[in-house]
């Protein structure tokens, strides 16, 4: 059972830079594949946000959104390029201060899994198979998409959203760019590490310069990668030193393998977020493996500033009211059977009761 005696520090709240939060609890970003076909939130992602925002969860990070329908990945995907859905992002962000809490809209371009593009667009020449071939962006590409980025932070402000988090992890544009093996350019947005940031560098100007200096802007970041990894660890330094340098709100830490980890693991990346956090003065967010209070504070009190859940609010929306009257831990089994299951059966977990899609 929950001690009331003692205060959780998952529950104590926190200021980042810019952004005061009720408690040190996020849920990380999800696609929710529930989005409408059009680009707008459904209602589905309305009610899901509401009961998130009730059951005391502090930061919300919305799934990734596209800047622009050259990097949509996903057709349920919701988009944060077209003002006309202004009015339903604002339901949700007012529902979800009415409920306490913060709300953030993750920017994402697909690159080279980009839904619609024949030849889609990525750092450098990467043949997709079945014909497709993704094509390296020119310079001009490069300047449009950091426009795009500005453009849709801004949007994201003017619906309500507290802050951005910019998407540099898990495969889409931007972490091909810090990556090797995708980026194999020639300029300066590739070879060293400071070209291969240098369009997260722009990205994070430019949206700041569109929204305001004060606007908070998160980025998430792999803590690895799935080729040459003591070289990209080396290089995460750099990236983190020009974090930094930029001011921004935190740095949300995952991994390229977050879904090969199984149930009895917890806490995936902790040991490199408390390396770079004991060195760089950017708050700093985990997310990966965290199943229960006892993850939660021994991650806090590592000097990590918040953490972050993303497949056990799938499981269970409500999971901190669970913890907090007794239940041990998620019931998530990290089966990864998420990834595409509301599309094929109308719901989103295993755990969840079947129910056929309209």
């Amino acid at each position: 059972m929950y001690d009331h005696e003692k205060e959780h520090l998952a529950f104590q709240p926190v200021r980042l830079k810019r952004m005061f939060v009720r408690n040190r609890i996020v849920r990380s970003a999800t696609n929710t594949a529930m989005g409408n076909l059009d680009g707008s939130f459904s209602q589905m992602e309305y009610q899901m946000f509401d009961e998130l925002s009730k059951n005391e969860v502090g930061l919300l990070i919305t799934g990734h959104t596209y800047v622009s329908l050259q990097g949509q990945a996903k057709p349920n995907q919701t988009s944060m390029c077209e003002p006309k859905h202004l009015s339903k992002m604002q339901k949700i962000t007012k529902r979800v201060h009415g409920n306490g809490a913060k709300i953030v809209a993750q920017l994402s371009h697909a690159g080279a899994g980009a839904l619609v593009p024949r030849e889609p667009a990525a750092p450098s020449q990467i043949f997709l198979g079945n014909g497709r071939v993704a094509h390296a962006m020119t310079l001009q590409e490069i300047d449009d998409t950091v426009r795009d980025f500005g453009m849709a932070a801004y949007l994201a402000q003017q619906a309500g959203f507290d802050a951005v988090q910019v998407h540099v992890a898990h495969g889409f544009l931007l972490c091909e760019y810090v990556s090797y093996g995708y980026n194999r350019r020639q300029d300066e947005y590739g070879g060293t590490a400071r070209n291969r940031i240098r369009i997260v560098r722009r990205i994070v100007e430019e949206i700041k310069q569109t929204c305001g200096e004060d606007y908070p802007v998160l980025i998430k970041i792999n803590s690895n990668s799935y080729e040459q990894n003591q070289d990209y660890w080396k290089d995460l330094h750099c990236f983190m030193e020009i974090l930094e340098e930029l001011e921004v709100e935190a740095v949300e830490l995952s991994g390229y393998d977050f879904s090969t980890f199984s149930k009895e693991e917890h806490c995936y990346y902790l040991r490199e977020a408390t390396k770079l956090r004991k060195k760089y003065d950017v708050p700093m967010i985990l997310v990966g493996g965290i199943r229960n209070l006892d993850d939660m504070e021994k991650v806090l009190e590592s000097g990590i500033d918040m953490v972050s859940m993303s497949r056990p609010f799938i499981a269970e929306p409500d999971l901190l009211t669970r913890l907090k009257e007794g239940q041990p831990e998620s019931r998530c089994v990290s089966c990864n059977q998420c990834h595409g299951l509301y599309l094929r059966e109308g719901r989103r977990c295993i755990l969840h009761p079947y129910s056929e899609k309209n």
